[in-house]
């Protein structure tokens, strides 16, 4: 039996409340959360997605309860929240949209269960050296089980080697494009089987295969994504541009298996190009060709095409999906706003440490290179004011010796101390061996080439 996604009274009434003090207060929620509430006021029937975009939503705003204003008594009661809370149902919105989505994920579930569109031979005790077969015979994704079911169902397997046997149409493009993903992720080997048809995106599910196989009267066809979309020119040229990308997902899928030129790969598709199992060897869509299946699996070209166009038309007469509405993310955005604030102030203050301490680094080892400068400089300036004082030494012991000799002389030839001395004018050397300290060293270094000349002239 169907889930019912009636709104309950209780949820009506807190959506006429948060529209009520949405108007009087002018503040709360967004457009989204206003047509939202117009719906669950009027208890209009709602889509399996807004029920599961309600349960997100309460999941993400539980924490605005905790705000100020969130309950009655407090200072600007009723907050901004609060306000939000109520355009989605308030509480009893959130009870509704859990218990919902958890009857329409059992209902999912054994849709699943009766589902024929794959099927997994059984995989508990069993040998782990043999394969396992996995056989794909009617439309991917459709009648209730999902691809995460399938690769959950995978992964079971714990890297057995599977065959896989397909006998599709196709069908959703993302869905088989997580099969797809789900089987090349398998270690245990995978070897693909096409029984009797594998169009659309059964084709690319075959190109999964560590080998693919067809059998002799099989068919394989490829051609471009299409889908089923109402909405004005925007929607459509988005979903065009949606389009176009699953289609280079899929060309890189072909491309990869066949080492056919991308554009070649393109063209094909663009085509519509059916191939039977010769042309599909020589393509590269599979690696060999065995022997003809029993009819109940084997397909004409007629019938193949046929059957496609039916599957086509039958897809066609469904509605199209809701469009998806935007989610009121404005709290969550602000929030994510705040904290990468948060990281770019932690950044900049890591950055400026970081400066700071190589500046520093930078600065310890200039000084070190400086300090050794300096202690060669003096090291070279010691070494000379030694060599300095030697001479120094040397020239006043000259000079004593000189003067020594000189009143040798006076008293040999009876010179008359006590007479008035005629004074010659000092030599710079005689000068500089009355001096002592500081002074004898400044005077050295004034007048060194006149000093030395006296002693080694």
């Amino acid at each position: 039996m169907a889930v019912d996604l009636k709104p309950t009274e209780a949820m009506a009434a807190e959506a006429e409340r948060g529209l009520a003090w949405r108007e009087e207060f002018n503040r709360g929620g967004t457009e989204v959360g206003v047509a939202r509430a117009r719906d669950i006021k009027n208890r209009k029937n709602l889509s399996p997605d807004t029920v599961k975009r309600m349960k997100s939503y309460f999941a993400r705003h539980e924490v605005d309860k905790q705000g100020e204003g969130f309950s009655p008594g407090e200072d600007g009661y009723p907050s901004a929240g609060r306000i939000a809370w109520a355009l989605w149902g308030g509480d009893p919105g959130q009870s509704w949209a859990n218990r919902k989505s958890d009857e329409l994920d059992n209902e999912a579930s054994n849709m699943g269960r009766n589902s024929t569109w794959y099927a997994i031979s059984s995989t508990d005790d069993r040998d782990p050296d043999q394969s396992v077969e996995v056989s794909l015979y009617d439309e991917i994704g459709f009648g209730g089980v999902s691809a995460k079911q399938f690769a959950a169902d995978i992964k079971k397997l714990k890297g057995q080697h599977i065959d896989l046997r397909i006998n599709s149409v196709g069908g959703s493009v993302t869905e088989g494009a997580a099969i797809f993903n789900a089987l090349k992720r398998h270690k245990g080997g995978l070897t693909v089987h096409i029984d009797g048809l594998a169009a659309s995106m059964a084709s690319v599910i075959a190109m999964a295969g560590e080998e693919t196989r067809i059998a002799e009267n099989a068919l394989l066809m490829i051609h471009n994504p299409w889908s089923m979309t109402m909405g004005d020119a925007d929607d459509l040229r988005k979903e065009a541009d949606v389009l176009d990308k699953l289609k280079a997902t899929l060309v890189n899928a072909y491309v990869r298996k066949t080492g056919q030129p991308r554009a070649a790969i393109e063209q094909m598709m663009t085509d519509e190009t059916w191939m039977d199992a010769q042309e599909a060897l020589e393509l590269g869509f599979v690696d060999e060709i065995d022997a003809p299946i029993a009819a109940a699996a084997s397909v004409t070209p007629e019938q193949a095409r046929a059957r496609f166009a039916q599957f086509q038309n039958t897809m066609a007469s469904k509605p199209a999906p809701e469009p998806a509405a935007p989610v009121d993310t404005a709290a969550e955005d602000n929030m994510n706003a705040e904290l990468q604030a948060k990281v770019d102030a932690l950044q900049a203050e890591l950055s400026a440490k970081v400066e700071a301490e190589a500046a520093q680094a930078q600065a310890a080892e200039d000084t070190a290179k400086e300090l050794e400068t300096l202690k060669a400089e003096v090291a070279r300036l010691s070494s000379e004011v030694a060599t300095r004082d030697e001479e120094i030494a040397t020239l006043r012991a000259e000079q004593k010796s000189a003067g020594e000799q000189a009143a040798a002389i006076v008293a040999s030839v009876g010179i008359d101390n006590n007479a008035t001395p005629v004074v010659p004018e000092l030599t710079a050397a005689q000068k500089f061996a009355a001096l002592e300290g500081p002074e004898a060293t400044q005077f050295f270094r004034a007048n060194k080439a006149e000093i030395l000349k006296t002693f080694y002239s």
